[in-house]
């Protein structure tokens, strides 16, 4: 069991919704149990990036769109994945961990139930030195969890069978409750930092390595990435990088572990699952909508369209192998900030009791992020670039009943003090032009690039 480190006891405030949840939590915790026990009680929704921003210490997982959010503080248990086998080995840790907890929840939130957080590299088995803490792959059954759903929100603590004094347990939430409902502190412009980009001539050569395969049959799409060094006068702080983040269509992440910490701002989400219902997307084709306000041209482009379709016949294809009911709805534009995508949502109703590490399996990577075909292009990838750690992984949640949900981790940087790597992509088929992919990463770069100091 590791405890959340770094929280002060407090004196708990005594409003009725406060000490309401507070007794429950200490009734629970006196009773004795032979297994690990989730406690699940009502929350304010208040800030919930205010819990990184004020408990600093420790492992922590951060997850919101404008509806929902999920944030978890420290570890009850973490399984560390390794190699090609990650996401069995992760669906093995996971049901396992199922099998001996059990739940109490407050009489306001009895169907919440517990969530272990995951993440994963892009390709295994090829970390860096700075991507070393992360690995390639993690499944953890955080100790605190605090989850907001529209106009709700739980908090859901772990706590194994030896934790026979509520004391740390009590100080702990009196710290969490303070951090949501105090007022976030005022978003400061970071200071000015330096960054080093690939060179656009090194680019050109490796796309036209790109072009080559594709025009002799080989390939018929592989997604570029390239990296840019970011340095900072002074440590960055993460959590106010992923506020700075924030905009309408994103899902902004913050993830934390053993010194580093990995944060961006993605529009693509990989899955959502409940029970055998599972909605995604096909999200290909970029415009800046400085350059093109209405976004249609990327309607009639036929470099983008291409592009898009082959996302969204893999992912059909995907789901339809796992005996899926699947239906492909109307290609749409998707607008994040200053760019606009293409997207087709895609939903499924599968046949059977499919696991969500099975679809996971099925889908990553998309040819949104790798290619097609996908061992042709990640054998690319991985002898061309840059390792890209978790950029263009998996990063999400499962909770005990099965439901789940996964984001592919894009627009996205990894920090290490006062250094940063970020990471862009885009898609090569024939007819890509290198300037022109070149600036549509550029144009990915620049937000993350603006939250980590780096002037235009």
């Amino acid at each position: 069991m590791t405890a959340l480190a770094g929280v002060e006891i407090g004196t708990p405030d005594r409003a009725p919704e406060r000490s309401d949840a507070r007794s429950f939590l200490e009734a629970t915790l006196a009773h004795g149990r032979a297994r690990p026990v989730a406690i699940v009680i009502p929350a304010p929704i208040g800030a919930p990036l205010s819990l990184l921003e004020r408990l600093r210490r420790g492992d922590a997982f951060h997850l919101h769109d404008e509806r929902r959010s999920l944030t978890a503080l420290g570890a009850t248990t973490v399984a560390s994945l390794v190699g090609d086998g990650r996401f069995r080995d992760a669906r093995a840790a996971y049901e396992s961990a199922c099998a001996t907890l059990d739940h109490r929840a407050h009489e306001r939130c009895a169907d919440a139930r517990a969530v272990w957080t995951m993440g994963f590299s892009f390709i295994a088995g090829r970390a860096r030195a700075e991507w070393a803490p992360l690995g390639d792959g993690q499944l953890t059954l955080p100790r605190w969890t605090h989850r907001v759903d529209g106009t709700s929100a739980t908090l859901t603590l772990v706590a194994a069978p030896d934790e026979t004094s509520s004391s740390l347990a009590l100080a702990e939430f009196d710290a969490i409750w303070e951090a949501l409902i105090a007022k976030p502190t005022p978003l400061r412009r970071p200071e000015a930092a330096c960054a080093r980009h690939l060179d656009e001539a090194r680019w050109t050569r490796l796309l036209d390595e790109v072009k080559a395969r594709i025009e002799d049959g080989s390939a018929e799409k592989i997604v570029m990435a390239r990296r840019s060094s970011v340095v900072a006068p002074h440590d960055l702080d993460p959590t106010l990088v992923a506020r700075r983040l924030e905009r309408p269509g994103a899902t902004i992440f913050c993830i934390r572990r053993r010194g580093v910490a990995f944060v961006g701002a993605t529009p693509e989400r990989l899955f959502r699952k409940r029970g055998r219902h599972v909605t995604t997307e096909a999200i290909a084709g970029t415009a800046s909508l400085e350059r093109d306000p209405s976004g249609l041209r990327l309607f009639v482009s036929t470099k983008d369209v291409h592009e898009h379709q082959l996302v969204v016949d893999a992912i059909g294809a995907a789901l339809s192998a796992m005996r899926g009911e699947v239906s492909i709805g109307t290609r749409a534009l998707r607008t994040i900030g200053s760019i606009a995508h293409l997207a087709t949502p895609i939903e499924a109703r599968l046949a059977g009791d499919v696991s969500a590490f099975e679809i996971l399996q099925a889908l990553h990577p998309t040819p949104a992020v790798g290619g097609v075909p996908r061992e042709t292009a990640l054998r690319w990838i991985a002898d061309n670039e840059a390792d890209r750690g978790w950029y263009a992984g998996p990063i999400g949640w499962i909770d005990a009943d099965g439901n789940a949900e996964l984001h592919v981790a894009l627009r996205s940087a990894l920090v290490v003090g006062a250094r940063a790597y970020a990471y862009a992509g885009c898609g090569v088929v024939a007819g890509s032009d290198a300037s022109a992919e070149y600036a549509e990463t550029a144009l990915k770069l620049a937000p993350m690039l603006a939250a980590l100091g780096v002037a235009p």
